[in-house]
């Protein structure tokens, strides 16, 4: 019989066996992580690697530095600012002042004018923005300084 303070202690009829077993578990895991670590740090060079190399070279007919030249299409205007493209292709093109101008068959036509605009130094109608949704709901934002001495936005 047994004393209620002590604990029976049961042994094991093979405890060289499940060391064993241990071990193997233990190895077969450090095994498994090496792998894993290895296939990762494969990737991991390979693709630094590519984004190291160097990139191709497009070649070229010419070296010689291009002539650019410039020509005026619409002359006459207070400081065009800005320039936008309405879906059509059309384009629209701000001036300080305030105005607001479409491109028509190739000929500008004024499409609003701002009468609170603040045209000094480099202030005035500068911002123009078309609306992504601009054929459904035909929005065009502008943005300028204001005579009334705060910067506004409004919806032409």
């Amino acid at each position: 019989m047994q004393d209620s303070g002590s604990r029976a202690h049961i042994q094991s009829p093979h405890p060289v066996r499940s060391w064993v077993y241990l071990g193997i578990v233990v190895v077969i895991a450090i095994a498994v992580g090496v792998g894993i670590w290895w296939a990762a740090k494969v990737t991991v060079d390979q693709q630094v690697s590519v984004a190291n190399s160097p990139q191709p070279i497009i070649p070229t007919a010419s070296t010689a530095t291009p002539q650019v030249t410039a020509d005026a299409l619409y002359t006459g205007y207070d400081h065009i600012w800005e320039i936008a493209f309405l879906p059509s292709k059309e384009m629209l093109f701000t001036e300080r002042k305030g105005v607001l101008h479409i491109v028509k068959d190739g000929k500008p036509v004024e499409l609003a004018r701002i009468s609170d605009v603040r045209a000094k130094g480099e202030g005035g109608l500068l911002g123009l923005a078309v609306d992504p949704s601009f054929v459904s709901n035909r929005y065009i934002y502008t943005c300028f300084n204001s005579t009334q001495g705060a910067q506004m936005i409004h919806v032409v």
